[in-house]
């Protein structure tokens, strides 16, 4: 499942709307519950574990898509 599914996913819209600039001050329905949640599943997907320092510091999905890849993920 690539990123921007996830995402589309937890915010209920379309991927297509999904871009690397989707966070907090793009798109009103990323909440910091649906942060919460888009890091849970994050972690479940990839197999991975995020340190609280790293979740709150990923706050779009660029910003995500760069972290996975420092761990070695492709999303």
């Amino acid at each position: 499942m690539r990123i921007e599914q996830i995402v589309a996913e937890v915010l209920e819209t379309d991927p297509h709307e999904i871009a690397d600039d989707t966070g907090y001050a793009v798109h009103e329905r990323w909440t910091s519950l649906a942060h919460l949640e888009i890091m849970t599943v994050t972690e479940e997907t990839y197999g991975i574990s995020l340190t609280s320092t790293e979740m709150r510091s990923t706050t779009s999905v660029g910003a995500l898509r760069t972290l996975l890849k420092s761990k070695g993920v492709e999303a």
